[in-house]
């Protein structure tokens, strides 16, 4: 990667949010404590991390608790800011459609194994 776009990227990650949309969690069986599944901290290269939805959030019991959350976690989603797709996909979904009210350029990150880094995706919806 040649020094300006490292430059623009580092420079975007200063200012921009990555809304991460559950955190998964295990319970570990020696201390019997919940544990994260994944390093999310790679993507904090993209921006300060915010976390939208508790990890026990499960939409069959219903969507009104999970779309109040994340109309409010999402209420200053501007352009350049990302959604890290990781969770339960009914609420992933549902993360991009309230994502997309609010701005129709979304950055998606998703992990690649290739690279070992999360990957963007731009999407303009407009």
């Amino acid at each position: 990667m040649d020094l300006d776009k490292r430059d623009e990227l580092e420079r975007r990650a200063e200012k921009a949010t990555v809304y991460v949309v559950q955190n998964p969690m295990y319970k570990d069986r020696e201390t019997g404590r919940l544990v994260k599944k994944y390093d999310l901290a790679p993507a904090a290269e993209h921006g300060n991390l915010v976390y939208l939805l508790d990890q026990d959030v499960n939409p069959f019991r219903g969507l009104e608790r999970p779309t109040r959350e994340l109309r409010n976690g999402l209420q200053n989603f501007a352009p350049g800011d990302s959604v890290l797709l990781i969770g339960n996909p009914i609420l992933i979904g549902l993360t991009a459609v309230i994502a997309s009210e609010y701005c129709d350029q979304i950055i998606f990150l998703q992990w690649s194994g290739k690279s070992q880094k999360y990957v963007a995706v731009d999407v303009d919806l407009s």
